[in-house]
Parts: C-alpha cells; structure tokens; sequence
C-alpha cells in the first residue's frame, strides 16, 4: 500500500499594495479610453482536412454585419481580393505551412489591420506585408536567441 503524500499548504502571499492616486488616475484613464474604441474584430477558425482548407467564420449570429467588419477591415468590397489576402496571410504568417493558420495568429493579423483602417487594397496589401514581415522576424530573433554560439 503505498503512502500518499501530505497536501502541501502553500504560504499566504503577502497581500498587494492598494494603488497610488495618480496609478489610480491613470487606471481610470485607461478604462474609458478601452471603452471608447470599437469591440475587437474576430473569426472563428476551422481546418477542414478533407480540402485542407481554412474555413473563417463570424464569432455571433449576425454574420452579415461581421463579414461587412471584415471586409471593411480589408480596405475592400471584393470577396475575392479578400479570400486571396486571407490565404496569402496564411502562408506569410504559418510557422508550419502544413498545419493550419491558428485563430490566435489570424485574429492578430486582423486586429492590425482593423486598427490602420486601410482605405482600399494596396493600403491592405502593404499593411499585410508588414504583418507578415514583422512576424517572421520576430520567429527568427527567437531562433537566433535559443542557438548555441558556442
């Protein structure tokens, strides 16, 4: 029979101190200034393996006015342009090209994009081209900071 061991109490952590006045202002401060910009744009992302395509889709019911946020965010009225976009995102942006775009990624990029509010496609494009430039940079320090220079 073995033994089982005793439920470690973990030591109270001292308690934090309250905020001073002017941190307080500034918390303050930043809440209404959140709550004054527009509800973050999302999809829902789903791998479908038997066409090895990414399907994107609204987060809600209205998807209607979801698809006129993304289009919008898109710089564009073109399904198209904005179904060649998503895909060349998907490329640029997957560290791994055969496992699929995850939402985290996908979400990341469109909040970029939602917030420069491009006025049509090239706007998009050159938005999407510092997406993807910034994010295989950052892959890349990270692979040089975790080699060995021994």
């Amino acid at each position: 029979m073995t033994k089982k061991p005793k439920a470690e109490i973990e030591p109270q952590k001292p308690e934090l101190p309250e905020p001073d006045k002017r941190e307080k202002e500034a918390i303050q401060k930043a809440t209404q200034d959140l709550l004054k910009r527009k509800p973050e744009l999302y999809a829902k992302i789903e791998f479908l393996k038997e066409s090895n395509n990414t399907n994107i889709s609204a987060p809600h019911s209205n998807t209607t006015g979801w698809y006129a946020r993304v289009l919008a965010a898109f710089g564009t009225s073109s399904a198209n342009f904005l179904n060649e976009t998503i895909g060349n995102l998907n490329k640029a942006i997957t560290t791994d090209i055969n496992k699929p775009l995850s939402e985290q990624a996908y979400n990341s990029a469109l909040a970029v994009l939602d917030s420069m509010q491009p006025q049509n496609e090239l706007e998009t494009m050159l938005i999407t081209q510092m997406i993807a430039t910034h994010n295989l940079a950052m892959q890349q320090l990270g692979l040089l900071k975790r080699t060995d220079h021994a």
